[in-house]
């Protein structure tokens, strides 16, 4: 890229393709600049193939003259101040003075912070497929919001028009943008910071079917974000990106990417939940169904979902009015599993809770197998207990084990262990439930949960369920009488 320092008297050529908005009073850009007096405004090139597919870069021209700035396919400029007044713009091949789009009179007020933007565009009547677009730069959301535009610069009739859509998991929600045309820019969207996963449906594909994404794009306080829809394939081909513009980008533009993701898994421990006829429950994600029709024993599959914070809710079959709640945040590559289980003798205001089980390997030696016990088994007589490995007690395995807790790992170099409960009232090592045996695979993470399966307090049915490695489906394994 060839950059050079260039004087006020020439920077106007920046405003590639803009129009003038604003007023002549002081305003806060949305660059996290201070008031001005000053106009600011930033190019960017991404038309691909323009003006050549063998050289994309170009001179940005000023009342006919070079500028001495260049940019080439998929960079930036920075945003530089300018002085209001009247501008007539101009692209050309590098080092030619030969124009192939001119836009003005432009007319710049100061507080005007614009962003001027080169897209493909083959029914152009420039000699080259090229226009622009003209998007502000001043952020309008609610303080703590920001604010995101989208522009459309995918020059393929596939992509006309497109639905844009936020990819809540398990949701179909209505899109955020509806048969989204080539050439068009939303108006300011105002949304809370954060990350906004978004993914794209062409319009003859059936509704809510992502044809391209998910897609990370970073919403930041305060400032202006913009995303730019490219088909860097100027042939018959796809090869969508979007490009996106955030209030420091100079020089090379990032494309937005796959969002990190985690992986959830979801199992249904609790019996006679949300009732002793029907125990079939939906899992809510940030108030969508997403799982539908799960029933006492049995576990989904590992979900893939982005990081980030999310608020999940158990509801009955066929509702989305949520019997529990809990929030979480997913970390890049976390393995978790989520178990249901009963809460009602505890005296707990909701029916329900669950226990979180880390289901990662890290750390694990080799030809080890990872143990990690959930206590779930709601009855008064149970909490705490004692978990006792019968061919090695003293101590407890897990001594004044709680109900509603979760281990730590456990890692055992064995091929199965023997696990029994003692109450605190009995005897040390003495064996009041049990003994079990526990299976333990190498390099697998194994996941013991206790429950009650009678569910009238003081009246035990005491089991022990195994989720072992990425098992899913229903009637989840029991540990069976060790022999």
């Amino acid at each position: 890229m060839n950059k050079t320092t260039f004087t006020v008297s020439v920077i106007a050529a920046l405003a590639l393709g803009v129009v003038g908005c604003g007023d002549d009073s002081g305003t806060t850009g949305g660059t996290g600049g201070t008031p001005t007096n000053m106009a600011m405004v930033r190019a960017a090139h991404l038309a691909p193939g323009v003006p050549s597919a063998e050289d994309t870069a170009v001179d940005i021209l000023v009342n006919g003259q070079p500028s001495g700035i260049t940019l080439e396919f998929g960079e930036s400029s920075g945003f530089v101040e300018l002085p209001p007044g009247d501008y007539i713009f101009g692209i050309a091949a590098a080092g030619s003075t030969n124009s192939v789009l001119d836009i003005g009179p432009v007319t710049l007020l100061a507080g005007d912070i614009l962003n001027a933007i080169a897209y493909r565009d083959e029914a152009s009547d420039a000699p080259v497929p090229v226009s622009a677009f003209a998007i502000p730069g001043v952020n309008t959301a609610p303080a703590g919001d920001g604010t995101l535009y989208v522009a459309h610069g995918a020059d393929d009739a596939l992509l006309d028009p497109v639905d844009v859509i936020n990819t809540i998991p398990g949701a179909c929600p209505e899109p955020i943008l509806n048969d989204f045309e080539f050439g068009t820019v939303t108006d300011a969207l105002a949304l809370p910071a954060g990350t906004l996963n978004i993914g794209f449906s062409l319009d003859s594909t059936p509704e809510c079917q992502l044809d391209a994404g998910p897609l990370a794009a970073p919403v930041t306080a305060d400032v202006v974000t913009i995303a730019v829809a490219v088909d860097t394939d100027t042939s018959d081909g796809l090869a969508p990106a979007v490009y996106a513009l955030l209030p420091t980008t100079e020089g090379e533009i990032p494309t937005l990417a796959a969002p990190e993701t985690a992986q959830v898994r979801i199992a249904h421990l609790a019996p006679e939940v949300p009732a002793a006829g029907d125990t079939n429950v939906d899992i809510l994600v940030n108030g969508n169904t997403a799982i539908t029709d799960i029933e006492f024993r049995e576990a989904t599959g590992f979900i893939e979902l982005p990081v980030g914070d999310y608020v999940f809710g158990i509801a009955p079959a066929g509702t989305d009015t949520p019997v529990f709640e809990f929030p979480a945040t997913l970390e890049p590559d976390a393995i978790l599993t989520v178990v249901a289980y009963r809460t009602v003798a505890s005296g707990a205001d909701a029916p329900v809770g669950v226990l979180v089980f880390d289901g990662s390997t890290d750390g694990l030696p080799m030809g080890s197998g990872r143990v990690i016990v959930g206590h779930g088994a709601d009855d008064s007589l149970l909490d705490p207990v004692n978990v006792l490995n019968t061919g090695a007690c003293p101590p407890p395995l897990l001594p004044n084990f709680e109900f509603g807790a979760v281990s730590d790992s456990l890692d055992l170099d064995i091929a199965g262990v023997n696990i029994a409960f003692n109450l605190p009232s009995s005897p040390e090592c003495q064996v009041d439930a049990g003994p079990l045996a526990a299976p333990i695979t190498d390099n697998v993470v194994t996941l013991l949960v206790a429950v009650d399966n009678d569910v009238d307090d003081a009246s035990l049915a005491p089991a022990v369920y195994a989720i072992i490695g990425d098992f899913a489906g229903n009637d989840i394994p029991a540990l069976e009488a060790a022999p």
